[in-house]
């Protein structure tokens, strides 16, 4: 008896040790998961309907978005991405979003790869986000625009 109930609890040590870390990380990235979508979503409609309040909900205040440039590379932090969505020189265009992964670091940090397409141009945003109290914000952006043709 006492040699079956210390095998009992060698397997629900083993259980605990082996297999509960993996369940309880995997139930909590389904909410981030979640919200990261959510804020990325945020993002992106914001930005296609030209309202940059609903984008600052996803755009941390010291983001900065980069993206090549005939000369170079065109940066924005927060502040001027905005001022471009609310002077509608930017924005403005329903685009369909995939989203294609999100990979959660350390629960605190994410990194996902998102591609906005309206008719044949393709936007592909490459964006690191963190959680900041208990929503996540967009840190920075890395955009390439591309025709799909």
């Amino acid at each position: 008896m006492k040699f079956i109930a210390k095998k009992e609890w060698c397997l629900v040590f083993l259980f605990f040790v082996l297999v509960a870390p993996e369940a309880i990380y995997a139930q909590g990235t389904v909410p981030d998961k979640e919200a990261i979508s959510n804020a990325i979503l945020n993002f992106a409609q914001g930005a296609d309907r030209q309202i940059p309040e609903q984008v600052s909900l996803s755009l941390h205040s010291q983001s900065w978005q980069f993206m090549p440039a005939p000369n170079g590379v065109r940066a924005f932090n927060q502040e001027q991405y905005l001022s471009l969505l609310k002077a509608k020189k930017i924005g403005g265009t329903p685009r369909e979003m995939k989203i294609e992964s999100i990979d959660i670091i350390e629960g605190y940090m994410a990194s996902a790869r998102v591609q906005l397409q309206k008719d044949t141009t393709v936007f592909i945003h490459l964006m690191s986000l963190m959680k900041v109290g208990e929503s996540w914000q967009i840190m920075n952006i890395l955009t390439l625009v591309g025709t799909d043709n």
